[in-house]
């Protein structure tokens, strides 16, 4: 091993560097920027008229019966449907105590079948 040539970033070949002074940042110009966004480039490029010829397309496929581009369109123009959800259940302590009953029920009578596969599936091994 005597002669085995070290990694040029192995521990011994690092010189010892210090800590950042207190308040100077070891970034200073900060992180670099990637570049335009892709909304930021769809932006500039509907300033010369792209954005009315794209919506005047998207009005033209709604009226000639596309379902997507009129959904697209109620959407934008007048903002998402609300979508309810009655959380409102009727349930009682008596259903809840029938279902964990059933539940005892079935797992104490399929249970020897149940494990092994469960086990299988978790590839614990014998």
């Amino acid at each position: 091993m005597s002669g085995a040539k070290q990694h040029p970033n192995s521990r011994k070949n690092l010189r010892p560097r210090a800590p950042w002074q207190k308040g100077v940042s070891g970034n200073p110009k900060g992180r670099p920027k990637l570049g335009n966004s892709l909304a930021e480039i769809l932006r500039a490029k509907g300033e010369d008229g792209a954005n009315d010829r794209i919506a005047e397309a998207l009005v033209k496929r709604a009226e000639s019966g596309d379902p997507t581009a009129a959904k697209l369109y109620w959407d934008r123009a007048y903002g998402q449907a609300p979508q309810t959800l009655d959380i409102n259940a009727n349930v009682n302590m008596q259903t809840i105590e029938v279902v964990m009953v059933r539940t005892r029920d079935f797992l104490l009578k399929n249970a020897p079948q149940l494990v092994p596969k469960y086990l299988e599936w978790m590839d614990v091994g014998d």
